[in-house]
């Protein structure tokens, strides 16, 4: 059996191509910006610093060689990154619609030429590759891994949020998950895909929204990387207490319902660590930068990022939806019980009491009442602190891996 994996940026493709490959079913990862010797990325690399440069580091995997990595497009991309960069949306917005038609039938006509067995393609860019697909080789499997929430879902999900909270951030920021031609593109990409694998039960659920047959639907949770998040086991201790979030500073996140709760109701009882890029002009950050028990830290890179989880207590995630946040899972294997909203995918792994709280995603009271659980019951953190290591041990790379060749096996390999 012989599977392609492709995806014009990264997410959590190199897991699937390094699983791919210890099943021996890899036949090639796909990908725009790669660090391979002597190509542009590498190029690129000599002129940056700092934490740009150690992002570009990360953009190779340590599994793979370079004759099993085939790069398209990688000049547009690497404008497309800078574009970024600058804030230069329109331009940035010019270059991902050019990857996007090109990106996925060069994948396409490749998977043709090479006679492969499937494709596996990342959610919002499959559609010109599978298209491709079922009109020249409808042998091939079109197997789409779903990164996130299905967007059609999630479009009711912020309409909610913004009649109870008065605003209309999510039309004015995300305007496709209202446009025609972005609707029908989505609803594509579920009738062409042949499997829609999925890493938690929210995603799952967000799919039969829109009537997907049960039987397209696999669910193969992710991982997190055990041996470099080591727990700490916490004990009791006065108050305040230490909660960390780790994500953008974003309305997606849940962060205009988490930041006044902490503000106002748990002033000297909670001091509020917040770990991921901001735009110093956003209100979020200029409302709350102030505020005594809120820090903003910025952006840390990964192999920083176990430093702050061992000052912590716990951990707070309250996004209004996400696939399945590998935050959640490195926090857990961190020995930190997890506070999480039912839409971050990672409730999945929290039990209420036992490792955690699950609170209802958008609603005040609920995460007060859960915060308030946790404190209330700071007596025990000793032993929810061992529970959330342990049950991180469910959710490891290698089980990820297990699970991945499995359904290959059955489905494909067939």
């Amino acid at each position: 059996m012989r599977i392609i994996v492709a995806h014009s940026g990264k997410q959590h493709s190199f897991r699937m191509a390094t699983a791919l490959k210890k099943g021996n079913m890899l036949d090639s990862y796909v990908t725009t910006v790669y660090l391979k010797s002597n190509n542009l990325t590498h190029l690129v690399l000599g002129f940056i610093s700092g934490k740009d440069k150690n992002k570009a580091k990360q953009r190779r995997c340590e599994n793979l060689s370079d004759d099993e990595v085939v790069q398209f497009n990688e000049l547009p991309a690497l404008l497309k990154l800078l574009f970024t960069r600058l804030g230069w949306k329109r331009l940035q917005g010019y270059v991902d619609s050019y990857i996007y038609k090109r990106f996925g039938k060069q994948v396409a006509k490749m998977a043709v030429r090479r006679n492969v067995d499937a494709v596996v393609m990342y959610d919002n860019i499959a559609v010109p590759c599978f298209k491709y697909i079922k009109k020249h080789a409808s042998y091939i499997k079109c197997v789409l891994d779903a990164s996130t929430v299905n967007r059609l879902y999630i479009r009711t999900v912020y309409e909610k949020d913004m009649c109870q909270t008065h605003t209309s951030f999510f039309r004015d920021q995300l305007p496709f998950l209202w446009n025609s031609n972005s609707i029908q593109k989505y609803k594509d990409e579920i009738n062409l895909s042949d499997y829609i694998l999925l890493p938690s039960k929210f995603v799952e659920k967000s799919y039969l929204f829109s009537g997907t047959p049960v039987d397209k639907l696999i669910h193969i949770p992710y991982g997190a990387d055990l041996q470099r998040f080591n727990s700490i086991v916490r004990e009791p201790h006065s108050l305040p207490i230490e909660l960390i979030y780790v994500g953008q500073i974003t309305y997606y996140k849940g962060l205009h319902h988490l930041l006044p709760i902490i503000r106002d109701r748990f002033e000297d009882r909670i001091n509020l660590t917040l770990v991921g890029g901001y735009d110093s002009n956003d209100y979020l950050y200029q409302a709350y930068k102030d505020v005594s028990n809120i820090h903003f830290l910025g952006y840390i890179t990964n192999d920083k990022l176990q430093v702050y989880y061992q000052k912590a207590d716990a951990f707070i995630l309250p996004s209004l939806g996400e696939g399945l946040a590998l935050v959640s899972l490195e926090a857990l294997a961190s020995g930190l019980p997890v506070l999480g909203s039912c839409n971050c995918g990672g409730n999945d792994a929290i039990i209420d009491g036992y490792n955690g709280y699950v609170f209802e995603a958008g609603n005040d009271n609920d995460m007060v009442e859960k915060i308030d659980c946790f404190i209330n019951n700071i007596d025990h953190l000793h032993t929810m602190s061992e529970n959330a290591a342990k049950s991180a041990q469910k959710y490891s790379w290698d089980v990820y891996e297990a699970h991945v060749i499995d359904f290959f096996n059955k489905h494909v390999g067939k």
